[in-house]
């Protein structure tokens, strides 16, 4: 319970800051040069998690951390991970792995992937984002299908509204 409630509010973030990206219009914000400076984190840090219900039973492990990503058209980019994972009684009942990716450009904070792939009981999710600036376009992989979508131009700039 607490397992699917915890995905559930990773995915509705992440679909929040989805939708402000898609539904930005960059002619509502003014252009502005300030360099975006990443002080948040850096790579190598890591959060883990335990999961119980009412501290009486172990649920799961979820487990983010940031390291740093290949190099995609000389520009250095961060990787994020985040995994679930449920153990003991819970993970003998209902199985949860679940694991989302995350792929941002280090200077300009601007997605360049994205990978969901969840596995809860017998059922199994995956999910890939592919972000080309150069086109403003994002190309959504659910299952060996493409499906090729716009979106604003200005988030490829520095323009706040856009980072994810």
């Amino acid at each position: 319970m607490i397992i699917e409630l915890k995905r559930a509010a990773v995915i509705a973030c992440t679909l929040a800051l989805s939708i402000q990206v898609v539904l930005a219009d960059p002619s509502q914000h003014t252009a502005n040069n300030v360099k975006t400076i990443n002080t948040a984190f850096l790579p190598g840090e890591k959060l883990t998690y335990s999961v119980s219900w009412s501290k009486v039973l172990q649920a799961g492990i979820a487990v983010m951390e940031v390291r740093n990503g290949k190099a995609v058209d000389g520009r250095q980019t961060y990787h994020f991970i985040s995994r679930t994972n449920s153990v003991g009684m819970v993970d003998a009942v209902y199985p949860v792995n679940d694991m989302v990716e995350s792929m941002v450009d280090v200077e300009d904070m601007y997605s360049i992937a994205f990978l969901l792939k969840e596995s809860h009981g017998s059922k199994k999710r995956e999910r890939e984002m592919l972000f080309d600036p150069a086109n403003s376009t994002v190309t959504v992989i659910r299952t060996a299908k493409k499906n090729p979508f716009p979106y604003p131009s200005a988030c490829r700039t520095r323009s706040p509204h856009c980072t994810m």
